[in-house]
């Protein structure tokens, strides 16, 4: 019997309708960030974001963009090693399940006076009941695979940043018309670097896992500054060396002498990474392997 969290074998992967979804979530999520402007961080506010996994590189992610918006001090932890005893003005925790015993139980610990914001996808969870908390069950996921919660979070935190993702969500659609064959080389390569600078380097971070993740692949990530200092030695013919964002000087040119392909397009990190969620269901179909389903994996992690 197939339960209703295992798609028929003759059907597509639940990952693939939810990457699907994310550029009309994003542009969605311009009124969720309205909705919730009193529970999200205000300029000048020291804030902590705290996460697990892809919530942890949502979170790195916008504590970048927020602190080069000058909107404050802003520090992503793990919600495992965190330094919330420092003076926070705000917490905001993201988990998608509200389960994460890491995140739960980080909540549960503080002692301090900082105002937690909780953002998850799962009514009626632990973490609902741990801070002031902004529920989005529409976007929620059947994959264990995140891709559209955590996005269209990190599109929320950005339009109340001041963002416009108006390009962006034009970029992502862009992306999911894009012929297969764009995603050649970086189908059949036997490893793959991502880099980025800022914001994007957590954005690098999380395209290398979700082909961890999904497609068992040999997979790094690291700041585009950093790539030149050792991981350049890995870079090699029939390898990928995919960049989001503006690229550093000389960084293609260093790329080329290696013989790696080199995978970069002017458009923002947020709609490329787009590319790579699609990249993961083309590598998973090839190796025979459920995207839905890691290895060894479970929608939330719950610790004894």
């Amino acid at each position: 019997m197939t339960s209703d969290l295992t798609p028929p074998a003759d059907s597509e992967p639940y990952l693939a309708a939810e990457i699907e979804t994310q550029p009309d979530d994003w542009a969605a999520a311009r009124d969720l960030a309205k909705e919730h402007q009193a529970l999200l961080p205000a300029p000048g506010e020291r804030v902590a974001v705290i996460g697990c996994g892809t919530s942890l590189f949502m979170s790195r992610a916008i504590a970048a963009a927020r602190e080069v918006a000058g909107l404050g001090l802003t520090d992503a932890w793990p919600a495992s090693d965190h330094r919330l005893e420092r003076s926070y003005d705000r917490i905001v925790a993201i988990t998608r399940s509200g389960t994460t015993t890491e995140v739960v139980d980080a909540l549960a610990t503080y002692v301090g006076d900082a105002r937690i914001t909780v953002v998850t996808a799962t009514p009626d969870t632990p973490v609902v009941e741990q801070g002031e908390a902004i529920v989005l069950p529409q976007i929620d996921e059947r994959s264990v695979v995140q891709t559209r919660f955590a996005t269209t979070t990190l599109a929320m935190l950005r339009w109340h940043l001041g963002h416009d993702l108006d390009p962006v969500v034009e970029q992502a659609r862009s992306a999911l018309k894009e012929p297969e064959s764009g995603l050649a080389a970086a189908r059949s390569a036997d490893q793959l670097t991502f880099v980025g600078m800022g914001w994007a380097t957590a954005i690098a971070e999380e395209a290398a896992l979700k082909l961890r993740e999904s497609t068992q692949s040999w997979v790094e990530a690291y700041p585009m500054t950093e790539y030149r200092h050792g991981p350049i030695s890995v870079s090699a013919p029939g390898r990928v060396v995919w960049a989001f964002g503006p690229l550093v000087a000389n960084f293609a040119r260093d790329v080329a002498a290696t013989g790696a392909h080199f995978e970069h397009r002017d458009v923002d990190p947020m709609a490329d990474l787009v590319r790579v969620q699609r990249l993961c269901l083309l590598r998973a179909a090839d190796r025979d392997l459920d995207p839905d389903h890691p290895r060894n994996l479970s929608r939330s992690i719950i610790l004894d």
